[in-house]
C-alpha cells in the first residue's frame, strides 16, 4: 500500500472538503496525476483529477462497465465502514 500527501490541495466539488492525501493499494510507486480516479474520503463522491490537479465529479456511467461495478462496490464498503464508525460513537 502506498500512502502520501498531495502537493496540490484540491477541494471536493461535492462537499468542499480539502483532500490532501492519497492511498493506493495496488501500486507501491503510485502518485496521482491528471486522469486518475479517486473517491472523496468525506462524502464518498467519485472524482477524477483534471488539469492543475483539481477534482471534478465523476459520473460513474462514463466508465467501462467492469470499472462501474468496482467503483460501486468500493463505495458500498466505504459507506458501510463510515456507518460502523459513527455507530460506535
Amino acid at each position: 500500500m502506498n500512502i502520501g500527501k498531495l502537493d496540490a490541495k484540491p477541494k471536493c466539488p461535492q462537499c468542499g472538503e480539502t483532500l490532501d492525501g492519497f492511498a493506493c493499494v495496488t501500486d507501491p510507486d503510485f502518485v496521482p496525476d491528471v486522469g486518475c480516479l479517486t473517491v472523496c474520503s468525506y462524502c464518498f463522491t467519485p472524482l477524477e483529477f483534471v488539469e492543475g490537479m483539481k477534482l471534478r465529479r465523476l459520473n460513474i456511467a462514463e466508465l467501462p462497465e467492469d470499472a462501474q461495478h468496482d467503483i460501486r462496490s468500493a463505495l458500498r464498503i466505504a459507506r458501510a465502514v463510515e456507518h460502523m464508525k459513527r455507530s460506535e460513537n
